[in-house]
Parts: structure tokens; C-alpha cells; sequence
């Protein structure tokens, strides 16, 4: 009986030794990979095609359970699906997910390269879409949140290109916050907003990407060229850059996106109807109902009523969103008023007077007319569009066909002077220019009307580039000194970019 006793006891004895010294079960330590496939994903992700970024992303939590890099794409993924889509069930399921895929990037440990990056891009495109709901403090509190992540990653690895990226872009929409959103600029603080500084490091990290040939050279591409176009105001340095990429990747809808944009602000309408006219439906790319409202635009420019009627109704039954669904109602409301049929006019731009004044600068200047009630003058709107489509010479002989004393309305006169002034600037007559600039500016400043803003801009933009440096410095601040009821804030943001570029 003792024998036995003393077998079970060795037995028992050797068999916890054996698992003392057996390896022991330590879950493995979160990371954050961007491997081959996760590269595949994310290039499939960009390209909106998203069955395919799907699958890829299943493989990889398959066989690399521990690469949180799932998780930032998925999120990446559902963000962009919220701005194509607008739908409420796909706002409603990333507001669900976002926190715990935040909370496991944020458990990766902070070695990793690519934690602070990650972290700071899901801050942002969390608060992106709590400012489209008009939850500000949210959205300020996440940017906030971003902002802070990007700079502490910044500051463990700060040569890392991809967070250094994120950096120049949050230097350069920091220099163009307007004045009175100030006080948030020092609620976040971390980085100095410096435009022209941050453009030359957002250039210098994008050129040695491309050396590089790292994943992300055609997305900072993407932005850099938005960036000239918008912030600084260098259309042409925007379109090459913008050309340069879109060679290299012509299926990619956001390239298209983007070329198309930036030749039809160019004064390029045609290349843009091309471009769009162009385009191959591929079964693997989600919508982008963008692209028909586009193509209604540059119909419109045109005076092409019918093809431009047709893209936009297109782009409304799409469309399931909000945003620019104002602006795409007026701009069939106007060409029915171009076609001779008021009534239509008056009746479309009451469906607008009953939406929602909207965050885009497009969509409350239509809320704003659908409000006033005021009916355009329609030979004024001919020139405007076809000014807007870059044809010169036919808003020229609009504009000049135009009786003045026929006007009912001072502010007619006022948008007048103002259309007569941008044609002479873009027909490089400085002096003519300058004196429609004048006029609009002296005659248009007492109204809420937008017009004398974007004049006193204008003149700025002139000057500026006639190295008339303190004529400059005096019609931005002119602008800066006006709050028109439309575009204020990007015409403001315009002249503080401005501003930045007078040499002293």
C-alpha cells in the first residue's frame, strides 16, 4: 500500500515538474503590420473595391491574428463607405464599431511604428463624420484626440514618413482656420499652422514616397495636389501634379475624381466631359454618385440643358445623402428657368427652401435663394455658367450683350461689375480687372452678398501676382474685413493663404 502511495507521489511530482518546464501559453503581443496583403487591401480599399479589400482582410485575420492592421483598414473601409453613401444603417455601424477598434489599435504597444499614425487617422475620420451630423463637440473632441495621437507618434518616431504626412497636412489646415474659429485652434494646440511651410514638407515627403515607391505616394499625391488647388490657390501646379498620378493609376475613380475637378476649374470643361463621358463601369468598384453630379455641372456649363438635366436626376436618384443635394436641385431648378419655364423654377427651388441648410458652401447658397426668393437674372446665370466652364469668349459676349439699365436690382449690378472683372482677370487686362474689381468692392460692400468678398480676394490675387505686395496685403485684408451670408469662410481662408505668400 505504501509503494503504491509513493508511485503516485513521484508520478504526480514528475508530471508538475515536466509542466514547470513545459513553454508556457503567453498570448502573443498585438501589432500593427502593414504586410504584402494588408498593402493589397489598402490599395483595394482606395480603389473602392471593397468585395475584394474584404476578402484580403479575411485572409489576413486568418493568418496573422494578431495584425491590427484589420482593424484600422476595416475602419478606413466603413469611413469612406459613410461619405459615398451618406446612408444612415452604414453611420449607424461605424459609430457601433469605432470605439472598440480604436481601443485595440490603442492596446498595440507604443514601439509600434505605426500606432500613433493609425490612432491619429481614426481620431480624425471619427470627428469628420460627428461635424457632417452636426455633433461639433464630439467632432471637436475627437480631432482634438487625432491631433494629439499624430504628434506623440511624431515625437517617438519622427522621421517616420507617414506620420511626418499627417503632420504637414494638419500645418496647412491649421494656417487656414478662419479667425473666428481661433479659439479651437488654441483648445488643440501642438502644431503651428503654417501654410506654406507645411506645403514644402508635405512635397518633400511626397517626392521621396515615389523614390520609394512606397503604398502611399499616389494618396499623398491625391492630397498635395487638393491642397494647391484649394489652399493656395496654384491651379496650375494642382492640375500637373494631379495629371501625374492619374497617368499612372487612369482606373482609379478617386484620380478620376480629381483630374475631373481640377480641369473643370481650370477652365478645361471639355476635358472634364471627356474624362467623365470616358469612364468604365468596373462591377468591382462601389458607386460614386459624385462623378454624375460632376458631369451634370459640366453639361451645365455648357448651356447643354437637356444632358445636364439628365446626369443630375441621375446623381439625385443615387444619391441617398444630403450633402449637395440642395445645389443639384437648384441647378436643375435653373435650367428649367434657362429653358423659359419659371413655374418649374419656382417649384423645384421650393423642394430646396424645405431641406435642411446644409454644412457645404454649395448647398446653403441654394438654401439661401430658395429662402430669399429672389429669381436670377437670367442673362447674369448664362454668364456665370458658362464663365464657370471656362468659355471666356461666349460670357464675354453675354456680359457685353447685357443693358445695364435694365437691371431691377442693385445687387445685379454689383455681381455685374464682378463677372466683368473675373473675365478681365482671366484674360490677363490687370488694369480693366481691376477697376470692375474696384467698383464691385466699393458699390457691394454694404450688402450681405458675397460678391465685394470675393472681389477684394481677387484684387489680392492680382496684386500678388503682379509682385504688388502691399496692394495685396491691403485687398486681403479687405476681404478678411467683410462677413457676406455665402462662402464666407472660403473666401477667407483663401486671404489668410494669401496673406502668407506677400513677401514682406
Amino acid at each position: 500500500m505504501f509503494r503504491i502511495f509513493r508511485k503516485a507521489l513521484a508520478l504526480f511530482v514528475s508530471g508538475l515538474f515536466v509542466s514547470l518546464l513545459a513553454p508556457m501559453s503567453i498570448p502573443a503581443q498585438p501589432a500593427l503590420r502593414f504586410s504584402t496583403a494588408a498593402i493589397d487591401a489598402n490599395r483595394a480599399i482606395t480603389r473602392l473595391e471593397f468585395g475584394s479589400a474584404r476578402k484580403t482582410l479575411t485572409r489576413i485575420q486568418k493568418d496573422d491574428p494578431d495584425n491590427r492592421v484589420v482593424d484600422f483598414l476595416q475602419y478606413e473601409m466603413d469611413f469612406l463607405q459613410c461619405i459615398l453613401t451618406e446612408e444612415a444603417v452604414v453611420l449607424d455601424r461605424f459609430q457601433r464599431q469605432a470605439q472598440g477598434r480604436i481601443d485595440r489599435i490603442g492596446n498595440v504597444p507604443e514601439s509600434e511604428v505605426w500606432r500613433g499614425t493609425c490612432l491619429g487617422e481614426m481620431y480624425m475620420m471619427r470627428g469628420i463624420l460627428a461635424y457632417k451630423r452636426q455633433a461639433y463637440l464630439q467632432a471637436a473632441s475627437d480631432i482634438r484626440r487625432g491631433y494629439q495621437a499624430t504628434l506623440e507618434g511624431l515625437k517617438r518616431f519622427p522621421r517616420f514618413l507617414p506620420g511626418r504626412r499627417d503632420a504637414a497636412v494638419l500645418r496647412i489646415l491649421m494656417g487656414t482656420v478662419p479667425d473666428r474659429y481661433q479659439w479651437a485652434l488654441e483648445w488643440i494646440s501642438g502644431i503651428d499652422g503654417n501654410i506654406v511651410l507645411g506645403m514644402e514638407e508635405l512635397q518633400d515627403i511626397r517626392l521621396t514616397l515615389e523614390n520609394q515607391g512606397h503604398f502611399l505616394a499616389t494618396e499623398t499625391g491625391f492630397l498635395e495636389a487638393i491642397l494647391r488647388h484649394y489652399v493656395l490657390g496654384h491651379p496650375d501646379e494642382a492640375l500637373d501634379l494631379g495629371a501625374s498620378i492619374f497617368n499612372r493609376e487612369p482606373g482609379h475613380p478617386f484620380l478620376l475624381f480629381l483630374m475631373a475637378t481640377l480641369q473643370q476649374e481650370n477652365g478645361n470643361n471639355d476635358v472634364t466631359i471627356r474624362l467623365l463621358s470616358r469612364r468604365m463601369h468596373d462591377p468591382r468598384q462601389e458607386a460614386f454618385p459624385y462623378l454624375d453630379y460632376l458631369s451634370g455641372k459640366a453639361y451645365l456649363y455648357t448651356l447643354n440643358m437637356t444632358a445636364a438635366e439628365q446626369a443630375v436626376e441621375k446623381f439625385l436618384a443615387s444619391w441617398k445623402g444630403t450633402s449637395l443635394r440642395a445645389d443639384a436641385l437648384q441647378k436643375m431648378a435653373w435650367c428649367a428657368l434657362l429653358q423659359g419655364y419659371s413655374a418649374d423654377y419656382s417649384r423645384i427651388m421650393g423642394q430646396v427652401a424645405t431641406l435642411n441648410r446644409g454644412q457645404l458652401d454649395q448647398d446653403r447658397q441654394a438654401y439661401q435663394d430658395a429662402i430669399d426668393g429672389v429669381i436670377p437674372h437670367i442673362d447674369l446665370l448664362r454668364a456665370r455658367l458658362l464663365f464657370d466652364g471656362g468659355y471666356l469668349d461666349r460670357t464675354a459676349r453675354t456680359l457685353a450683350g447685357i443693358n445695364v439699365e435694365t437691371f431691377l436690382q442693385e445687387t445685379d449690378r454689383i455681381e455685374y461689375d464682378y463677372r466683368r472683372g473675373r473675365v478681365a482677370q482671366e484674360q490677363s487686362q490687370f488694369e480693366e480687372a481691376m477697376t470692375y474689381f474696384t467698383r464691385c468692392w466699393e458699390a457691394g460692400r454694404a450688402f450681405s452678398i458675397h460678391y465685394a468678398c470675393a472681389s477684394a480676394l481677387q484684387a489680392g490675387n492680382l496684386c500678388l501676382e503682379q509682385h504688388r505686395g502691399p496692394e495685396a496685403r491691403m485687398w486681403y485684408n479687405r476681404c478678411l474685413d467683410l462677413n457676406p451670408d455665402r462662402y464666407r469662410d472660403g473666401l477667407h481662408q483663401k486671404a489668410k493663404a494669401g496673406l502668407l505668400q506677400v513677401k514682406p
